[in-house]
């Protein structure tokens, strides 16, 4: 009888009951390393003492939505057959490290491999039953999502004894015994990281696969990505930018006890979803707007005459015994009606210094213009001292009911006025921000209660 090599996945009816024995493999996530112009993922693969095979490859998918780019630098021997082969499956941009003795190389279908040089005698390099192999790495400018993977066994584990005999010699492939699981790897080009995004990637890590076992913080980071969805739909984007922002560090302070894959996939993510809603609310033209003079007379569209108008915060110094006006104008759009009843308003204050706790808040006005600049409505929300501010950050939050207010129309404007005076004996910093405070989150600045 003749020695026939099959090398055929048609085997596989042959295998039926073999189970196999390559077992709770593990790509590992140590760290995610931000050069400036990209990150750096850190991976250790693990084959651990559950295994009684030795571990010969790894694939991870690399697919993505924006195209095939160029590689980054590339550490190690690896070949890239979407080169070669037209028609590749779009994947994300990596620069690969191959650890010393294996390879790497980008296939047709966006998987990037790292394997041993495989030959009919067996897998040289492999990691044995208890191991760890590191120097396994991947560069990319793309944020972090799930990643498929799969693991193949060695020759000499698996293959090296024919299967079958009845009539040829028939050996089984690596392959044939792959097993599966999870990893973290480049997926998203920063503008796709948003708040859905966020709620599936956490639903899937706090059940399968299970890298966040912390029924309690998985709840609590659940509650954030709620309330930061809430405060999107209300149109009020810094609000939730900074809702993202306290996720951003709750995760950060949950570091230690977290696994580093839901660590790492949550971190970073939740840090460009709070970047991504932060732009998106500076490019939206109904947000507050700081009002750096005041004329009594708005002209044309939402701006004011001689005014120069600026989104976010304003920061400045302001003298001993002195007092300034400070305005925020946003066009009340359509989301927006207005009637008698219960409303807020929130003032955050940051970067305070507060020399000889000279500075005080007071005379808070909510007026409302149509598109002309006729003054419609008009009524101070707190007269007199509201407060005096401390050093460091602090946050007003005054209620008051809205008496004789009209529905008004969408092209109409409000102006929120204040002023802020120095009484003391030396000069005081300030900044002030249009309902974020940077260590928490907002709200909006004049909102109905939820």
């Amino acid at each position: 009888m003749s020695k026939v090599l099959a090398v055929s996945l048609a085997l596989g009816w042959l295998l039926v009951g073999r189970a196999p024995t390559l077992s709770d493999v593990e790509l590992n996530l140590l760290s995610i390393g931000d050069s400036g112009s990209y990150f750096y993922y850190e991976y250790e693969l693990v084959n651990p003492t559950t295994s009684t095979w030795g571990l010969a490859g790894a694939t991870m998918a690399v697919t993505a939505s924006s195209g095939t780019p160029s590689h980054l630098a590339i550490t190690g021997a690896f070949r890239d057959w979407t080169a070669q082969i037209p028609g590749s499956i779009p994947y994300a941009e990596i620069g690969p490290s191959i650890p010393a003795g294996w390879r790497g190389g980008l296939t047709t279908q966006a998987e990037l491999r790292w394997y041993v040089p495989t030959t009919l005698a067996g897998s040289p390099d492999s990691i044995a039953p208890g191991d760890t192999l590191s120097g396994i790495g991947i560069r990319s400018s793309y944020l972090p999502g799930l990643r498929a993977m799969r693991y193949r066994p060695t020759i000499q584990s698996c293959c090296s004894e024919p299967v079958d005999t009845t009539e040829e010699i028939v050996y089984a492939l690596p392959s044939a015994y792959e097993t599966s699981g999870w990893s973290v790897g480049p997926r998203y080009m920063p503008e796709e990281v948003d708040l859905a995004l966020l709620q599936s990637q956490l639903d899937t890590v706090c059940t399968d696969p299970l890298w966040l076992d912390d029924s309690q913080l998985c709840t609590e980071f659940g509650d954030l990505l709620d309330l930061a969805e809430d405060e999107e739909g209300d149109d009020n984007l810094y609000g939730a930018a900074a809702v993202l922002g306290r996720l951003k560090d709750r995760v950060s302070e949950e570091q230690a006890s977290m696994n580093s894959n839901a660590f790492w996939l949550l971190s970073l993510n939740a840090a460009q979803a709070e970047s991504n809603a932060l732009d998106s609310a500076a490019a939206v033209a109904d947000q507050w707007h700081v009002l750096t003079a005041f004329h009594g007379v708005l002209s044309g569209s939402w701006e004011l005459s001689d005014t120069t108008q600026s989104q976010g915060a304003i920061s400045g110094t302001m003298p001993a015994s002195d007092h300034l006006p400070f305005g925020f104008l946003k066009q009340v759009g359509s989301s927006a009606a207005f009637a008698d009843g219960s409303w807020s308003v929130q003032l955050d204050f940051f970067g305070m210094t507060a020399n000889d706790a000279g500075l005080r808040l007071r005379d808070i006005t909510l007026r409302r213009y149509d598109s002309s600049g006729s003054l419609l409505e008009s009524q101070a929300l707190a007269a007199g001292t509201v407060t005096t501010l401390p050093s460091g950050a602090t946050r007003i939050s005054l209620t008051n009911a809205l008496s004789g207010w009209s529905s008004g129309s969408a092209t109409d404007f409000l102006r929120l006025r204040f002023y802020l005076e120095n009484d003391g004996a030396s000069a005081e910093d300030y900044s002030i921000r249009a309902g974020v405070d940077e260590g928490d989150w907002g709200g909006s600045w004049l909102s109905q209660p939820k």
